[in-house]
């Protein structure tokens, strides 16, 4: 059981993550996430990856992997990154004890 709410609390914090794309409130965190690995890494990873040069930004949402979840108190934090190693930087989600959206920020 444990493991479907764990599941299920993923799906929304990548669904909150899609969500936020494009929007003013997601300018330091998702936009931002995707617009400095688009700029920072080279080509080569994202034809690696996605078979393009320059990959749709849901692509690279598409891309993200789960690094890890921790607790901060009630809260449960997603931290999602690109594959292989290439950044210290993640997408942290933070979800509220009754699995409410708290938060989506890029942190390092």
């Amino acid at each position: 059981m444990k493991s479907d709410v764990r599941k299920a609390r993923e799906e929304s914090a990548r669904k909150a993550i899609h969500a936020l794309l494009g929007t003013k409130e997601a300018e330091y965190s998702v936009n931002g996430y995707v617009e400095h690995h688009l700029e920072q890494l080279p080509e080569e990873y994202w034809v690696r990856h996605l078979g393009s040069a320059r990959p749709k930004a849901e692509a690279v949402l598409d891309l993200l992997q789960l690094r890890g979840t921790w607790r901060d108190g009630g809260v449960e934090c997603f931290d999602f990154t690109l594959p292989d190693d290439v950044t210290n930087y993640v997408l942290c989600v933070r979800i509220d004890a009754r699995g409410g959206i708290e938060s989506v920020e890029m942190e390092s």
